[in-house]
């Protein structure tokens, strides 16, 4: 995936490190990869031949997503929880 930024918007973007990106995210860095592969996480930037990152707005969109999207999951199924 190619990102195109626009040029207006260069000196507000920044390129996160996996690390921040774990600790914005609250995701570890195998289910960031393994969502990425899935096409459900930001795309990777390559900043050097040995350092990787993430735009920080697609960051911030990706939790904007999630946060909009809270609460459409199917109830859990397991066993009844019995109040005292």
């Amino acid at each position: 995936m190619t990102h195109t930024i626009p040029v207006a918007d260069i000196g507000r973007e920044r390129i996160v490190r996996s690390a921040e990106a774990g600790e914005i995210t609250g995701t570890s860095r195998t289910t960031r990869w393994r969502l990425e592969r899935a096409g459900k996480f930001p795309a990777r930037v390559q900043i050097s031949p040995g350092a990787i990152g993430y735009l920080y707005s697609e960051i911030q969109a990706w939790i904007q997503e999630r946060a909009e999207h809270r609460g459409c999951l199917p109830p859990r199924v397991g066993r009844p929880v019995t109040h005292p």
